[in-house]
């Protein structure tokens, strides 16, 4: 969240990711970041779904609610040891 916020306070721009034969190609330094951000949020969400049960068993919408949340409290602090 701080990343966003410090490119919003700084007013840049980052245009949506395009494929490497496109008629319209970016410039280099306008390919670099989103390729940065892309491999951060696979990254983040392989491991999350590496370490996150196949199913939650709940009854409820309120017990969902609850269960997820401490599921990714539980792998990041897996992460830390």
């Amino acid at each position: 969240m701080t990343r966003w916020r410090t490119l919003q306070e700084a007013q840049i721009d980052l245009p949506p990711y395009r494929k490497q034969h496109t008629r319209r190609p970016l410039p280099p330094w306008l390919r670099y970041w989103p390729s940065v951000w892309r491999r951060v949020v696979e990254t983040t969400g392989s491991l999350l779904e590496r370490w996150l049960p196949k199913s939650i068993h709940t009854v409820t919408a309120r017990g969902l609610e609850l269960k997820v949340p401490l599921c990714v409290l539980a792998c990041s602090l897996n992460f830390l040891w």
